[in-house]
Order: structure tokens, then sequence, then C-alpha cells
């Protein structure tokens, strides 16, 4: 018996086409219309609005379906997810600028001067005090040039300060406030240990509502 062979008059034997084409290398894949949904809810995006953003057809009944959306377990667990990432950079932002303010509100002009009162930018650098400098100038005179140096106005840091750690809102006179504003002078004595816990006290005390006489009570039973 003889089996004929399939012929293919010279052609190559078509490979079986596969519609699933594989993902290219470094290259993420693009997010879901859901998961765009609830990143910008969580970044703090309205629903309604954060359904417009995501790219669903159905705008018109968006507030509705962004509800129902919401509702589903599912989503909400990622939702959590996405608003806990989003907490941890935002505390890590704070944390920064926090420690930035209390540089300047705590540091000495003298740390970057030299035994002349003259500006020691090396000196500055080594010792980090170049960080309260805002900026330096040169003005031209008839007798030659000054330089003119500028730093951050302490007053402006603690004030800055006191706005980040939520400490001019009023009245501070129940426990939870007073908790924060001791939990505040700690955190700053332990950074800037030449500071004394009166004078960190009047500092975080003073023109918002507080007894300094109370804040000190608390600071000695936490102590």
């Amino acid at each position: 018996m003889t089996v004929k062979k399939a012929t293919t008059n010279g052609k190559k034997k078509a490979e079986p086409k596969n519609s699933a084409k594989p993902p290219i290398k470094g290259k993420r894949p693009i997010a879901s219309r859901d998961e765009k949904f609830v990143d910008l809810v969580a970044k703090g995006t309205s629903p309604t609005e954060a359904y417009k953003k995501a790219g669903f057809k159905d705008t018109k009944n968006a507030r509705i379906n962004a509800s129902q959306k919401l509702a589903n377990p599912n989503t909400q667990a990622l939702l959590e997810q996405r608003k806990e990432f989003y907490r941890s950079i935002a505390d890590v932002e704070a944390a920064q600028i926090i420690g930035a303010q209390q540089e300047i509100a705590f540091g000495s002009i003298e740390d970057a001067l030299d035994d002349t009162g003259r500006l020691d930018f090396e000196k500055a650098k080594k010792n980090g005090s170049v960080r309260l400098i805002k900026k330096i100038s040169r003005q031209h005179t008839q007798h030659g040039e000054n330089v003119v140096v500028e730093f951050y106005s302490r007053t402006d840091a603690l004030n800055q300060l006191a706005d980040m750690l939520g400490l001019k809102q009023q009245p501070r006179q129940n426990e939870a406030d007073l908790k924060r504003i001791v939990e505040a002078i700690i955190e700053t004595r332990r950074r800037h240990p030449e500071i004394s816990a009166e004078e960190a006290v009047q500092i975080f005390a003073k023109g918002r509502g507080v007894s300094v006489e109370k804040v000190l009570e608390h600071l000695e039973a936490v102590n």
C-alpha cells in the first residue's frame, strides 16, 4: 500500500496561529479600568470623578456605578491596600519635611561662621549648618564687593513646624491634644538634645491656648 505525502508546492507549512502574544519584557501590563478607578479614589479623587477618568463608558450613571464598585469586597480590599501605600509615602515625606524644619528652627547660625563672624562655607558644609542658609548674594559698592548671606527665619520655621504637627488648632486642653504636644517635644529633644525641656515647652505651648504647667506635668509623667 502506497502512502502519499502531503505536498506544499515548495512552500513551508504554515504554523498554527496563536492570538495570544507573549508579554514584552521590561514593560508593565496596562492597568485595567478597575485598577485605575481604585488608584484614583485612593489618591483622593471623588468616586464619581474617578469612575469617569478611569475610562468607563457609562458616565451618565457614574455616581451609581462608582458606588456599586466600592461596595464590592474585592474592590474594598484593593482600595485599602492602595490607601496604605500612599499613606506610607506621605508619612516618609512628612517626616523629612518636619526634620528639615527642625534643623532650621533649632540650628545655630554661629555654626556657619568663623571666629571673625564671617561665613565659613566649608565649615558649614561639614557640620550641616549649610541647611540654614537661604541665599547668598553679592553686592557691588564703591568700596568693593560685599557678600550678603540670608539665613532662614527661625520664627517662620517654628510656625511652620507647629502647623505641620497640628499644634495651632484650638482648643488644646484635652488629654489627646496634650499628649500630641508632649510627643512633639520629646521628638524635638531627641533630635536636638541641647534644647532644654522648658525651652521646648515654651516653643510649642506659647500662643496655642495650652497651659505650660500642664504640658510640663504631662512631660514629667512620661519621663
